[in-house]
């Protein structure tokens, strides 16, 4: 798979008018969380994309199963925005390489290893085939097709259908019948409003005709809405010492019960020396979503991180509390001083810092007036900046711009100059004229540090010059100097 390719394709498109001529297009794509530009572009095809009824993104799980990768892992796969499709073999259980967790949505047939019983399709004349069709090969890139296709025939059958309702109409209409494992062998659940998912196999298998018939009569859901809710923790997360030490935080219930779940976001802020050590999950009236196992996850901490679980399809916002539940399952973590002064705790220990959870869904009362709630972004909602001695231009309040991968990111409201102020991956705060997909370290004034910008402290360094300086871990004292750089969340 392209590393964001997808975001390369949505940008170099203009989709201000792609998505308005356009009924669809093939994209790859990366690891890691959703860059604020990709998430735009979403949210722009979601809104502007078939007249405003919405762009339907249909995405391959993954063929990472056999190595532990979850869904939950990939940003273009754990968003509400995308329908991220499961594989099948021949027996039609799931492919043991097709990834599965929270956010997998439906599946449909991707052909199997064991016995290579590929998919078959039409071959290229290019290629020099005899026939007209022949073994393709398996993966879940064969089997997203088959759902593309599925939506392209509801959408025939309903044009009227929003994105959203093409979501509601393949989870209402997939098979959970379609084998003879048990629930423990399929990874189901059922929930309180009677839906099943599967970590394998999302709602099930996709059902054309049922599809198909159900978008004919299908009722509109209404506008899309959200609840949001902060839950402040600071719990010690506790080696690993042969016990797994869990930490439950629970979040306020919510007291809304027209509000129908269709989705659900966590973003949860956790310091630790190995997060990959870590198995988080989400819990309500028994039915848990594994966010992350103690698997693949690589680097310290959690920043404001999103996970997302669609077990709680249909349930409504005031069936019970969310549970927060995280564990250290691994001893050690290879360097005590891993965080150095951010540090909580000694050893090999973390803190669950803080958590939210934001709820997507409609209104079963659609008489009822509701007001939209803004996807929480952590950071500061607005810096103050002062203090400089050769940058007075930068001097200013810097509003919230976007997302820099975990990372808020800002741009001045009353400088003189343009002026961002950004997160470089790496451990630099940069105050400059070009954020750059905030990829630059050309700046003006800059400090080391890895900590959210509410939490930094120390002297920010500028530059004496009248220039753009290119800022290094260890910069010439002649062109630059340190000075207290005061912002206030």
């Amino acid at each position: 798979q392209a590393e964001d390719g997808i975001r390369d394709c949505l940008l170099s498109r203009g989709l201000g008018d792609v998505y308005k001529r356009q009924d669809h297009y093939f994209v790859q794509c990366g690891y890691g969380q959703l860059s604020t530009a990709a998430h735009d572009k979403l949210v722009e095809g979601a809104t502007a994309g078939r007249k405003g009824l919405g762009m339907v993104f249909v995405f391959a799980a993954g063929n990472e199963y056999q190595i532990g990768d979850d869904v939950n892992y990939e940003g273009y796969l754990n968003s509400r925005f995308t329908i991220s499709v499961g594989a099948l073999g021949r027996d039609l259980k799931h492919a043991r390489y097709s990834s599965s967790g929270a956010p997998v949505f439906i599946s449909a047939p991707g052909g199997d290893w064991e016995n290579y019983h590929g998919l078959f399709a039409a071959l290229p004349l290019a290629h020099g085939a005899v026939d007209n069709c022949g073994d393709a090969g398996v993966g879940t890139s064969y089997a997203c097709p088959l759902v593309s296709g599925v939506v392209a025939l509801v959408l025939e059958a309903n044009p009227s259908l929003s994105w959203r309702d093409v979501q509601g109409v393949l989870a209402a209409t997939a098979r959970t019948d379609f084998n003879d494992e048990d629930d423990e062998t399929g990874q189901w659940t059922t929930n309180q409003a009677g839906v099943k998912h599967s970590y394998k196999y999302g709602f099930g298998l996709v059902d054309a005709h049922a599809a198909v018939i159900a978008a004919q009569s299908w009722a509109t859901l209404g506008a899309e809405i959200t609840l949001v809710t902060a839950t402040t923790s600071g719990a010690a997360l506790l080696d690993f010492d042969g016990t797994e030490h869990w930490v439950e935080s629970e979040a306020a219930e919510f007291g809304s019960s027209d509000f129908i779940i269709e989705g659900v976001s966590v973003y949860v802020t956790i310091e630790h020396p190995r997060r990959g050590d870590l198995r988080i999950e989400l819990e309500r009236n028994g039915v848990t979503s594994l966010l992350t196992d103690d698997k693949l996850e690589q680097g310290t901490d959690y920043t404001h991180w999103k996970f997302f679980t669609l077990r709680h399809w249909g349930e409504t916002a005031d069936s019970g509390a969310f549970t927060l539940r995280v564990a250290d399952r691994r001893a050690g973590s290879g360097d005590d001083d891993d965080l150095g002064s951010r540090r909580r705790l000694d050893d090999d220990d973390g803190v669950l810092v803080k958590w939210t959870l934001q709820l997507y869904g409609h209104d079963s009362d659609t008489s009822t007036p509701w007001t939209p709630q803004p996807t929480p972004r952590g950071g500061c909602d607005s810096v103050a900046v002062s203090g400089s001695n050769d940058q007075s231009s930068s001097h200013g309040t810097y509003l919230f711009s976007g997302r820099c991968e975990d990372k808020v990111y800002y741009q001045c409201s009353d400088c003189s100059f343009t002026r961002y102020l950004w997160y470089k991956d790496g451990g630099y705060w940069v105050i400059g004229q070009d954020p750059d997909g905030c990829d630059s370290l050309n700046g003006y004034i800059y400090i080391n540090s890895d900590d959210d910008l509410a939490d930094v402290s120390g002297n920010w360094i500028e530059s004496t010059s009248s220039g753009c300086c290119l800022l290094y871990t260890s910069p010439s004292p002649r062109d630059k100097r340190q000075s207290r750089m005061p912002s206030s969340a």
